[in-house]
């Protein structure tokens, strides 16, 4: 499938150049990603401590909202604390999602993970 550009933007085509692999992660409730740390954290507290997966070379990790994920919790609404249990994992650029996908799932702190999905119009 080739890339179209068209007067209203791209379309019916590969991802623009560029864009990097990456993978959605929703953390289950209660985690949350410290980018200052680059660790993952249970608000609940039982678990204590910092948790870091070992990522394989090149990957980095990007909170979906980083106002969120450096805010506190405590005055987060329901609706912005879902928002801070998202987060990108950014892969290198010849990485395929896919190898990457069925590790991720299988983090203890991991609710669901996703690749990018593939969008196009008819």
């Amino acid at each position: 499938m080739s890339l179209t550009k068209t007067p209203s933007g791209l379309t019916h085509g590969a991802p623009p150049e560029g864009l990097q692999p990456h993978l959605r992660v929703k953390l289950k409730k209660e985690w949350r990603f410290d980018p200052d740390k680059g660790a993952f954290h249970d608000l609940s507290g039982k678990r204590k401590g910092y948790v870091t997966p070992r990522l394989p070379a090149g990957i980095h990790v990007v909170p979906m909202v980083p106002a969120l994920a450096a805010a506190d919790p405590r005055q987060l609404s329901k609706e912005e604390l879902n928002l801070a249990r998202f987060v990108y994992l950014i892969l290198p650029k010849a990485a395929k999602a896919e190898r990457i996908l069925q590790e991720v799932r299988e983090w203890p702190f991991v609710e669901s993970a996703e690749p990018p999905r593939s969008i196009s119009l008819p």
